[in-house]
């Protein structure tokens, strides 16, 4: 939302069109040794067994584009492509959804507004900490304020509670 829809043609382009990186074999099935920047990012987060460590292998081949932009891409992917099912997101599946709490690249939005609701300064290295509060709290929170929130789904049905990367988007 903040790079604009022509920057994002940019990066689109750039990801999608396929290249032969140096030592690269022609191992990927088509016949001419080259993959898209996409592909090599999928290739390489499938194997994470942590959230954080799946942002780093997304943002390792994308020069240019920031922790914010992988972290969102990888939720586009996880949520839009795979319908949240993180089982068929990573080989590890569960393992990187029990530390999606843990980790987060939160901007200047989320930590103001952290800062405001706590009555405190929050840093980037403090965010997950307030955001773990709030995961841990939120059910009894919206209850005490008498708000039925409409969380989404996990594929057996049950509601998959907020987590640091929705905080970090709010």
């Amino acid at each position: 939302q903040t790079q604009g829809p022509f920057r994002w043609l940019e990066y689109l382009q750039k990801w999608l069109r396929p290249a032969k990186l140096k030592g690269e074999g022609n191992g990927n099935g088509n016949g001419n040794g080259k993959k898209t920047l996409f592909r090599r990012c999928v290739e390489q987060s499938i194997h994470a067994s942590s959230w954080e460590e799946a942002l780093g292998a997304m943002k390792k081949p994308l020069a240019g584009v920031g922790p914010y932009t992988c972290q969102q891409s990888m939720l586009t992917i996880l949520y839009g492509v795979f319908q949240g099912n993180i089982e068929a997101t990573f080989e590890h599946g569960l393992e990187v959804e029990a530390t999606m709490n843990d980790f987060a690249y939160p901007g200047p939005g989320p930590l103001t507004s952290m800062s405001k609701m706590f009555g405190t300064e929050v840093s980037e290295g403090d965010f997950v900490v307030y955001a773990r509060w709030l995961h841990d709290n939120q059910v009894s929170e919206f209850a005490r304020l008498g708000i039925s929130f409409p969380y989404l789904k996990r594929p057996d049905g049950t509601p998959r509670l907020l987590g640091a990367v929705d905080f970090e988007h709010s």
